[in-house]
């Protein structure tokens, strides 16, 4: 391989500023009997017969070394015959002599070290010819392309990162084309889209250990239409796709919306104005609590060709007027694709107009805490070819990338037909906001039954409800949690005890495994009737160590057991302290005596009637746990609160 070292070659060049030297020939100065040669050299090159070509300037110069013309000319030719080393050779034997009397030669020497991986002397070459070259704007703009291609490049090859996809096997992948994949959050259901003929079908495959079942076709959602680009809901349970060509669409392909009631899809449904325009519609991608949709559209009003909107669902269950993301991630050229992963502040997407090495190439875009966007990151060499590239999602934990490829992107990559559904690992710096989840399932104390709930998440960080919603018919439901902060959760229903759980993520860089919850409520009937009720602990109650002060961040608790009471004004209930077995046994009565009163006292302060209320203190007598972990001993430290009958 030839070696290239720019700083030498740079101590051989002349200043960018002024000529070498004017001691050369050119095909304006050569003899007589020198210009022939070299104009059948150039006849050669109009009947693009460069390798005869090449032959001629050779011999031409091997008379006349100063003949800058049959250098330039010489590396034209071997450019077209392949010899990248002799190009480069030539080129720089030109740049030797003088580098102003034809600029574009750096380009074209930058463009054959590009070829042999020379990034950085390539970047350095474009940039003088930038500086120096009177070129037309068009050929100025291309230039500059291939240097942003070279700093990809560059970047990549620095970063030592290996792209190696791998095929998901023969369950998903057929001799028929499968795209567009989306995985629910959990990772263990991957639906996706099959081409058989003219026909787009959807389909869906389990995890069953580490391996995908046999993907089925989904029933309810397949039509003899075409359906696809589709984007679940976190929980599984919402499914949005385009749907092109159906009798009520608005425009060829409009977003269509359906929900999973007792293991059976709804219906579509057209989800209307103002998502659904005469124009194109396509690509949606669901925020992980549903409220927040993304798709591509070509409607008027946009930015390019396609760009990429998002609405917001509001408090009438209806969508906000689309808005089209703000520029750089729009842009005049076409932006489509979006996936917003779970962590809800990484957006991914495939773009024509910014810096990249194809037509369509994948970014990364972040959302800051003030809503703002950051630079799109091209997401590098491998997870981006010269190709077009196309949609691309990003599983929970940010491990792996799922696309769909021909397969034509290594040497020895396995393909099953024209199509496959494969996934990668994704590069450190390309990974979303670590993000877990809480998955429950709500039912009555004494009867088992599942019964639907209001499901509320307070950020203990900066105080601000996190998610609102509701649990499904079969009591079920799942939300997804940044980790770096910390959660209150709160799950209430009229004439039942609520449930309250806390999730401490704020010193997490991640984690790996999920919240499962199992949920009991109890009915406050049978309390007041007599009997005393389960006590219900208050896991969003803080107190500092060996305080009995409350801290600001119990108000979300505090103000959730407020509402309670005031709803429920016939119970009495008695606030219970209790703690580990640290310390002596008297000051560990004292101190969860004390911790139950100011409970008392800031309820009492915030106008709940004493008569509703008692506190007591246990100590460290009523455990829920061994004290012999920490874990444990926090189980223990506790205030709680249960119905009373007196």
């Amino acid at each position: 391989m030839i070696k290239f070292n720019l700083v030498l070659i740079i101590g051989m060049f002349c200043s960018l500023s002024f000529s070498y030297s004017q001691n050369y020939i050119t095909e304006k100065t050569a003899s007589p009997k020198l210009r022939e040669e070299y104009n059948e050299g150039y006849k050669l090159i109009q009947k693009e017969d460069y390798l005869k070509a090449a032959k001629v300037f050779s011999n031409v110069l091997k008379k006349e070394p100063r003949f800058l013309d049959a250098h330039i000319q010489l590396g034209l030719c071997l450019e077209k015959t392949k010899s990248i080393d002799g190009a480069i050779e030539a080129y720089k034997n030109a740049l030797k002599i003088d580098t102003l009397y034809y600029p574009r030669v750096l380009y074209l020497l930058a463009v054959q070290l590009k070829k042999k991986e020379f990034y950085s002397d390539a970047i350095y070459l474009l940039d003088r010819y930038i500086s120096i070259s009177k070129a037309s704007p068009e050929a100025l703009a291309y230039a500059k392309r291939i240097k942003e291609v070279c700093q990809i490049y560059l970047l990549s090859k620095e970063e030592g990162y290996v792209f190696k996809p791998e095929n998901l096997g023969p369950s998903i992948n057929t001799q028929n084309l499968e795209y567009l994949p989306c995985l629910t959050v959990d990772g263990e259901t991957l639906i996706f889209t099959r081409r058989i003929g003219e026909a787009e079908d959807f389909y869906f495959s389990n995890i069953v250990g580490n391996k995908w079942s046999i993907a089925k076709p989904i029933i309810g959602l397949n039509t003899p239409g075409n359906e696809g680009a589709e984007t679940i809901s976190a929980d599984g349970k919402t499914i949005v796709f385009t749907g092109c060509k159906y009798p009520d669409s608005k425009g060829g392909c409009d977003l269509y919306i359906s929900h999973l009631k007792n293991g059976n899809w709804t219906k579509p449904i057209n989800m209307g104005s103002p998502i659904n325009t005469e124009a194109w519609e396509s690509e949606p991608s669901l925020s992980a609590d549903g409220n927040i949709i993304y798709f591509s559209s070509d409607r008027k009003g946009g930015f390019g060709g396609s760009d990429i909107y998002v609405s917001y669902k509001t408090e009438n269950e209806k969508w906000s007027k689309p808005v089209p993301l703000p520029k750089p991630i729009n842009n005049e050229y076409n932006t489509e694709s979006a996936f917003m992963h779970p962590d809800g502040k990484t957006l991914y997407f495939r773009c024509q107009g910014l810096p990249g090495l194809g037509g369509y190439d994948l970014y990364i875009s972040r959302l800051n805490d003030m809503n703002v966007w950051s630079e799109p990151l091209n997401m590098g060499v491998g997870i981006n070819t010269e190709r077009d590239e196309g949609a691309l999602i990003i599983d929970l934990n940010g491990k792996y990338g799922y696309f769909a490829s021909d397969g034509k992107l290594a040497p020895g990559i396995e393909n099953y037909g024209g199509v496959d559904i494969y996934r990668f690992e994704v590069p450190e710096k390309f990974k979303p906001q670590p993000v877990t989840y809480v998955k429950a399932k709500v039912s009555d104390m004494n009867t088992g039954k599942s019964i639907t709930t209001d499901i509320q998440i307070q950020d203990l960080t900066n105080y601000k409800a996190f998610n609102k919603s509701t649990t499904d018919d079969d009591g079920t439901f799942l939300v997804c949690l940044p980790v770096g902060k910390s959660y209150a959760l709160n799950v209430s229903k009229d004439k039942y005890t609520f449930y309250s759980e806390h999730f401490s993520l704020n010193e997490v860089k991640s984690k790996n495994d999920p919240y499962l919850l199992d949920i009991k409520l109890q009915k406050i009937d049978g309390a007041i009737q007599g009997t005393a009720g389960t006590p219900v602990v208050l896991k969003n109650i803080f107190f500092d160590t060996g305080s009995s002060t409350l801290r600001n961040d119990s108000e979300y608790e505090l103000q959730k057991l407020i509402d309670f009471l005031s709803r429920n004004t016939a119970i009495k209930i008695r606030i219970n302290g209790h703690t580990d077995n640290v310390g002596k046994i008297e000051d560990n009565l004292k101190l969860s005596l004390d911790r139950a009163k100011a409970v008392y006292d800031y309820l009492i302060k915030r106008g709940i009637p004493a008569s509703q209320l008692t506190y007591k203190g246990f100590g460290e007598t009523k455990a829920l746990k061994s004290n012999d972990t920490d874990e444990n001993k926090q189980l223990n430290r506790r205030i709680e609160f249960e119905i009373t009958n007196n």
